[in-house]
């Protein structure tokens, strides 16, 4: 990180999205000594008083630059709620405040195609669940600032994570890997290869993984594996991307 550039103020930090994905990166938030903020759907904020003191938004009520220093935008399979909040965000942000978006589903610059201030955001990729993420994975356009980039930097640095910073695309490097990593023991599966459980015992004593990977996907989440995949193809338009319909079953179920 760039120690001339002036960095903007980290103290109130505003999450928006689902209540799985933005109570650990909360949690992180709080332990590192910043003052977190929680704008749930409203079906999940009842569900959110329950399992946390964080300060939970209303459905009255509204976000607003003056009231946070900074947003994080954490939707991954609900296309529509994350271009609302992108949307939501930027106009309750009027000013310089930064705005980071999840970028596990799409690369950053069709995220901001209708965003007026592209500057201000930052895009990061880091691999579910969030409570135990090590690693975020930073994304720029030419046209981010770098004094919000390098903020967003210091952010997650304080939150412990390893930084590193990835080209534009969709999931970035560890998320991609991982995803077809899932994607393609599904199609082993369902050619007849092995059974679910010599897959998995087979990858982690083979190559020393953590999880085996179809283990992997139900820990990361089936539906997410699915969203990054339909992004990674719709990007690249490769067959490698296309999710295997084992998987789309599996993601149903």
């Amino acid at each position: 990180m760039n120690a001339e550039l002036e960095l903007y103020p980290i103290e109130r930090i505003l999450f928006v999205g689902p209540l799985e994905d933005v109570l650990p990166l909360a949690d992180r938030a709080k332990q590192a000594g910043h003052t977190p903020t929680l704008l749930l759907a409203p079906a999940e904020i009842e569900e959110g008083r329950k399992r946390t003191r964080i300060r939970i938004l209303g459905e009255n009520e509204h976000a607003d630059a003056d009231g946070f220093d900074i947003a994080f935008e954490c939707y991954t399979t609900d296309v529509t709620s994350k271009y609302e909040a992108i949307q939501y965000l930027e106009d309750a942000f009027s000013g310089e405040a930064p705005i980071i978006t999840l970028t596990l589903t799409s690369a950053l610059c069709d995220l901001l195609t209708d965003a007026a201030a592209p500057d201000r955001f930052v895009g990061v990729s880091m691999l579910p669940p969030f409570s135990e993420t090590t690693l975020a994975e930073l994304t720029k356009l030419d046209s981010t600032d770098p004094s919000i980039f390098a903020t967003v930097e210091s952010l997650f640095e304080s939150f412990g994570l390893k930084i590193a910073t990835v080209g534009d695309a969709p999931a970035g490097v560890l998320v991609r890997a991982v995803a077809c990593l899932v994607n393609e023991s599904y199609n082993a599966l369902q050619e007849g290869v092995a059974p679910a459980a010599d897959i998995d015992t087979a990858m982690k004593l083979g190559v020393n993984y953590p999880h085996g990977p179809i283990a992997w996907g139900q820990k990361i989440g089936l539906a997410r594996v699915e969203a990054i995949m339909d992004g990674l193809y719709n990007w690249f338009h490769e067959d490698r991307y296309r999710a295997t319909p084992l998987l789309r079953r599996a993601a149903r179920m």
